[in-house]
């Protein structure tokens, strides 16, 4: 069997032995408090600022995004312009 085809199969299976360690359920937040309510959050203008950061986690750029967020029943849409 070539190197390759084994290298793929490993990575597939670490892929879902990771995956399968931890179990994410949005059931499991549901006696969170303080509870959020996205359609409150995410509405109207928003700024956001992020980083990037390489390997280490030496952060080597820095950006801003301005956001415009509106809701029609409950689906969101978010118009982002980010800006490095």
């Amino acid at each position: 069997m070539p190197l390759e085809i084994i290298m793929r199969l490993f990575y597939i299976a670490l892929f879902f032995h990771i995956s399968s360690c931890t179990e994410h359920k949005i059931n499991y937040y549901n006696n969170e408090t303080p509870k959020i309510y996205l359609n409150e959050l995410f509405n109207g203008k928003l700024l956001a600022h992020g980083i990037v950061q390489d390997r280490p986690g030496k952060v080597i750029k820095r950006f801003k995004v301005d956001i415009k967020a509106s809701w029609k029943d409950d689906i969101a849409t978010l118009d982002e312009k980010f800006v490095y």
